[in-house]
């Protein structure tokens, strides 16, 4: 989806993943597996393009509060990818499955409030072209990035960067054998 500022590609994105969570919860067993896949794809793009492309950005343009916001999202990413590798591990027919799910997205929600209150305070002091060359980087990022979480990698930049360059393509090659939903049930979503 993608937004024309760095608020609006983010709360997109966040928006994205709840209507995802909210299509497995109502969809029946044999489709609910798509939906995860599709939920777990987004995060993982997300999280990394954020780590990579917005946590900077708060840093630079924020000083001491962007530091302190970026430590303690990075620790909230964090367990967001222990919890996805753990679904992945697991597997949609565990008993415990849909509970861990839940809860990633729980986690979600909270993690978002501070997140984008943070982007409010950055956009106020990014020029136009600022903001629009974030997006753009933004949303070029989430093309290279890995599409599964992997919990024991770096989460900061350059160290990130360079396992995210390594991992995508074996990320890609898995998610040829997964099912998706289709471009019309997610335009429905």
């Amino acid at each position: 989806m993608g937004g024309s500022t760095i608020k609006a590609a983010i709360v997109d994105d966040h928006q994205e993943l709840a209507e995802y969570h909210s299509k497995y919860t109502t969809s029946p067993p044999p489709e609910q597996q798509k939906w995860a896949n599709q939920y777990m794809w987004e995060l993982a793009r997300h999280t990394v393009a954020e780590e990579l492309v917005l946590y900077p950005a708060f840093e630079r343009h924020l000083g001491a509060l962007g530091k302190e916001v970026t430590a303690r999202e990075r620790g909230e990413h964090q367990v967001q990818k222990e919890l996805q590798y753990r679904l992945e591990r697991m597997g949609h027919g565990h008993a415990e499955y849909n509970q861990v799910f839940d809860r990633l997205q729980q986690d979600l929600a909270e993690h978002v409030i501070e997140e984008e209150a943070t982007i409010d305070k950055l956009e106020a002091v990014l020029s136009k072209a600022e903001n629009e060359a974030l997006t753009q980087s933004l949303e070029q990022t989430k093309k290279f990035v890995p599409t599964r979480a992997h919990p024991g990698t770096a989460q900061a930049p350059p160290f990130e960067t360079v396992e995210a360059l390594l991992l995508a393509p074996v990320d890609h090659l898995k998610d040829l054998f997964a099912s998706w939903p289709t471009k019309e049930e997610k335009k429905a979503a």
